[in-house]
């Protein structure tokens, strides 16, 4: 488990790297491609389509659409798979990875005459 806010961020990289994702500078939203950079709460996943990035009203909007639903639900599934506590916001570009103490608990599990 990391150590440092810093670490965390590298190891959600490491994590994306690993499964195939070529990563982009944190700061760099012309070149298309994944980044990950530090935020408050943890990191932010985010992401340039290989059109570049373009305003959600353009004529093609449906098919961009399809594409970010597409390539975020793929990155939220190798978060979820390492156990990260992700926080997504429809309208925004990006998944917030949040720094374990600010994840909320799990719910304890409550057997049920039915488990």
């Amino acid at each position: 488990m990391p150590t440092s806010h810093e670490e965390f961020v590298h190891e959600v990289q490491r994590r994306l790297r690993m499964a195939g994702y070529d990563l982009v500078g944190e700061t760099d939203t012309e070149t298309p491609g994944v980044r990950v950079s530090r935020t408050p709460a943890g990191a932010l996943v985010s992401w340039t389509p290989l059109s570049g990035p373009s305003p959600r009203t353009s004529p093609a909007q449906g098919l961009g659409e399809a594409t970010e639903s597409a390539v975020r639900a793929a990155v939220e599934t190798v978060l979820l798979q390492h156990g990260y506590t992700i926080w997504t916001e429809r309208a925004g570009n990006g998944i917030t990875v949040l720094l374990p103490h600010l994840a909320p608990p799990l719910p304890a599990h409550r057997e049920t005459p039915d488990d």
